[in-house]
């Protein structure tokens, strides 16, 4: 495809341009039918990259419907108002364009004195490879192993590329390899709560789990956007990294289908400890029914069948159609789709500290579980799960509780939307190397959430609750003897500065009698979520200065 930049629009040439342009009308055009009446905070990155003095590329990568490209289009129109020389080539426009192309009009970019190269949808840029062992033809992008020849050829010393892919994993491949620190990055895949809000207008939380994570849309179906943003993105990455490079990887066993089928099943996998909760409580707490007694506690709770969580891990591998594949081997498949996902932005890592008693002994198994970062599949993801739950109650329970069970069963499912939610979100907001947050269980208790400052091992607790009223019951386990035993021998000199229980009600400080007088802040999910750094300012010398309630 032949452009000529005159035509573009941006600025005089008479130099034949063969990659894609998008003139500076069709970048108008883009970003009025975007409507982004205020733009994402990593424009702030952007900003702060486009006037520094630092000659580098950078990467914009994220999910579809994040942002990407309308954050790109609205800085080179703010660029080109500034009277900036910009070009902005497009892949999206043309997918047979090739990656020699770009080279050889990198070349006219530096001979027409361009300072910034905008390039959309780079991964794009692919060529067509046989497999050693398999007649497929697989499209496998070239900026992995390429990327090197952008920066040489002109981010060195003649101006700035900003640049994005869906693909996210080759742009983080090239970062890791031939790029290194040449390249800077900005992810857009996790659109947090407040800044949600911040693009949107006022949500509610439910509002917020049942749409949230990406840019809204009026005809927004998951079913679709799992499809082609999430699988056929992993799918592109996975042969990109395994099949052309020929860098070994359990996955390069399993056929297209059945590596689709494996990504549902490790989103699915994201939600294994909501069925294990709900196998350990038994519907024993009111505060899964916001207070009312549906019977389904005290001394007749009604019970799962022993094998419980086995039937429905089984059942959830039996949707995805994976009861094939060989148990010993799923592990591994699972471990390494778990690290690609991670990769994407699309599950966040946390730690689980259970606590187990060994002859006598308080024994600490830690192990790293992950949340789903984007609200809207969440739900979506655990409504897959709820539904396998479902069909082994049928089978395994009597018919005159399922209606009962399956009521409770979807109420702790929006339980667990919000608990997945502040988990997310705090690991997202506080610094790694200050902050850990951690779960913590044992056979008979629980805390949601606990965070620990690592300097000065001040340890905050929290309980997750999607009730909107204060329960004593929602705060016993703060006091349970394993969790204390648990923290005090885990950590050193351990001080509890806060004891919280987040949930929809008002936040208000609350003191419990029955409790040694403790003190509970009760704060308000949105609130939290809002700030969620606000509830960990630390002063030694006031203590009371740590409740929510006083800043």
């Amino acid at each position: 495809m032949s452009s000529n930049i005159t035509q573009a629009g941006i600025f005089q040439s008479d130099k034949e341009y063969k990659c894609p342009i998008r003139t500076v009308n069709d970048l108008r055009k883009l970003v009025d039918v975007a409507n982004i009446k205020r733009h994402r905070y990593v424009k702030r990155t952007l900003d702060s990259f486009c006037t520094d003095n630092c000659n580098k590329i950078i990467g914009i990568y994220g999910l579809r419907r994040t942002g990407k490209s309308v954050l790109m289009q609205s800085k080179a129109l703010e660029l080109i108002e500034q009277g900036k020389r910009i070009i902005y080539f497009d892949f999206e426009l043309n997918r047979r364009a090739k990656f020699d192309w770009l080279i050889a009009d990198l070349q006219l970019c530096k001979e027409d004195g361009v300072e910034f190269v905008f390039i959309d949808e780079i991964t794009f840029l692919h060529e067509k490879i046989n497999a050693d062992l398999t007649s497929d033809e697989y499209v496998v992008p070239e900026f992995p192993e390429r990327g090197m020849e952008l920066y040489a050829h002109f981010a060195q010393c003649y101006g700035k590329i900003i640049l994005s892919g869906t693909d996210s994993y080759s742009l983080s491949i090239a970062k890791g390899s031939s790029l290194f620190d040449r390249m800077k990055f900005i992810h857009t895949t996790h659109i947090p709560y407040h800044e949600y809000q911040y693009l949107i207008g006022p949500v509610t939380i439910l509002e917020y789990l049942n749409h949230g994570g990406v840019l809204p849309r009026a005809d927004m179906n998951w079913n679709e956007y799992v499809e082609t943003a999430i699988i056929n993105n992993v799918l592109y990455s996975t042969e990109a990294i395994s099949v052309a490079r020929a860098k070994h990887l359990y996955l390069t066993r399993l056929r297209r289908n059945e590596i689709k089928s494996l990504i549902l099943y490790a989103l699915a996998m994201t939600n294994i400890e909501f069925v294990e909760s709900l196998y350990r409580r038994k519907f024993n707490y009111i505060d899964l029914s916001d207070g009312i007694d549906l019977s389904c506690k005290g001394e007749n709770p009604i019970d799962y069948p022993k094998e419980f969580v086995k039937d429905v891990r089984n059942e959830i591998k039996r949707r995805m159609a994976l009861s094939h594949i060989e148990s010993e081997h799923l592990g591994y498949y699972l471990a390494e789709m778990e690290n690609i996902l991670h990769s994407l932005d699309i599950i966040v890592p946390y730690s689980m500290e259970t606590i187990a008693y060994s002859r006598g002994k308080l024994v600490v198994h830690s192990s790293i579980v992950y949340a789903l970062n984007i609200s809207g599949l969440r739900k979506y993801q655990l409504a897959l799960t709820v539904y396998a739950i479902e069909d082994v109650i049928n089978i395994s329970v009597a018919s005159d509780s399922k209606k009962l069970l399956t009521q409770k069963v979807r109420e702790s499912a929006e339980g667990r939307l919000i608990e997945s939610t502040v988990l997310a979100e705090t690991v997202g907001s506080l610094p790694d190397d200050i902050f850990s947050v951690i779960q913590c269980k044992s056979q008979d208790s629980e805390i949601d959430m606990i965070v620990r400052h690592k300097r000065s091992n001040a340890i905050w607790l929290f309980e997750v609750k999607r009730s909107t009223k204060v329960v004593p019951e929602q705060v016993q386990h703060f006091h349970a003897d394993e969790i204390m035993r648990f923290y005090t021998s885990r950590y050193n000199e351990a001080e509890i500065v806060n004891y919280c229980v987040i949930y929809r009600g008002k936040t208000e400080l609350v003191e419990f009698e029955e409790l040694d007088h403790t003190l509970v802040n009760y704060i308000n999910i949105e609130e939290y979520l809002l700030d969620i750094p606000k509830c960990f300012q630390l002063d030694f010398d006031c203590p009371e200065r740590n409740s929510w309630s006083h800043f």
